[in-house]
């Protein structure tokens, strides 16, 4: 629960105390649990330790001691608001720090502050398909994560679908129109899943594999709610990013078959 609730979460997201125990509440906001996630300052992917925030208590009713187990937290914490900083430092540099705060308000615990943002961080980690998405796509991947970020969820699902209708689709729509035989009016009659299936030979595998991702996007625009999406968000967006990661991989392979296609004929023509 911890890699989920400081980096996966939006702000704000709000979890009921009396879904938690005090045990479980404890142990997030002063977790001694490492979390995996992207460095903006190292470029890559690290595991940030925690660093120590214990509250403290007393012994012998004056001696202030630190509180490193739940058992010993007295605290009602349906009845209190506390307001929690929890620090991270990178593993490959310790002056790469993360700062997450928490809010505990009676009724429920929520992350209401971090830095660096949600957005950097996942902004930062989709540059690696800047080179195959346009300008305009990837300012709107950029814009989705943004909007989630700020607690926004139908309004990401929509730049989401921009990018898998215009980017995605749109491009194996014309190829396939060029290749064969092809019945336009019977390709419009069809829902998008089936349209999907038409397409196979000209999309990525990871998308006619999972074609419910755009069901699932066009429902949290038009049916669920803001919480929803916000919920939903990381598991699309994953599902995107490895659809991306597929036609990345296959231009680079492509690229290097014509580049090694090339040296190859040039060899040849000098032995020959």
């Amino acid at each position: 629960m911890t890699n989920k609730f400081y980096v996966e979460e939006g702000l704000y997201d709000k979890h009921e105390i009396k879904n938690l125990t005090k045990d479980v509440t404890f142990k997030l906001i002063y977790t001694t649990d490492s979390i995996d996630c992207h460095c903006v300052e190292c470029g890559r992917n690290s595991v940030f330790k925690p660093i120590e925030n214990w509250p403290e208590g007393m012994i012998a009713g004056h001696i202030p001691v630190p509180i490193t187990n739940p058992s010993m937290w007295k605290i009602d914490i349906e009845k209190t608001t506390l307001l929690i900083e929890k620090n991270f430092s990178c593993s490959r540099n310790a002056d790469h720090k993360m700062r997450f705060f928490t809010l505990i308000d009676q009724s429920h615990i929520q992350k209401i502050g971090q830095y660096p943002s949600a957005s950097d961080l996942n902004i930062d980690n989709i540059k690696q398909f800047k080179g195959i998405l346009k300008n305009d796509y990837f300012k709107e991947y950029s814009k989705a994560i943004g909007l989630f970020s700020h607690g926004i969820g139908i309004g990401s699902f929509v730049y989401l679908r921009r990018i898998i209708e215009n980017f995605i689709i749109k491009p194996a729509l014309e190829t396939a129109r060029k290749e064969g035989a092809w019945d336009e009016v019977e390709y419009q009659k069809k829902r998008m899943k089936e349209r999907i299936d038409v397409l196979k030979d000209f999309l990525p595998k990871f998308l006619v594999d999972n074609k419910n991702l755009y069901s699932v996007i066009s429902k949290g625009i038009h049916e669920l709610k803001e919480e929803e999406c916000l919920e939903y968000f990381p598991v699309v967006q994953a599902v995107l990013d490895l659809i991306l990661t597929e036609m990345k991989d296959k231009i680079e392979i492509e690229n290097k078959k014509a580049e090694m296609q090339s040296k190859l004929s040039t060899i040849a023509s000098k032995i020959s």
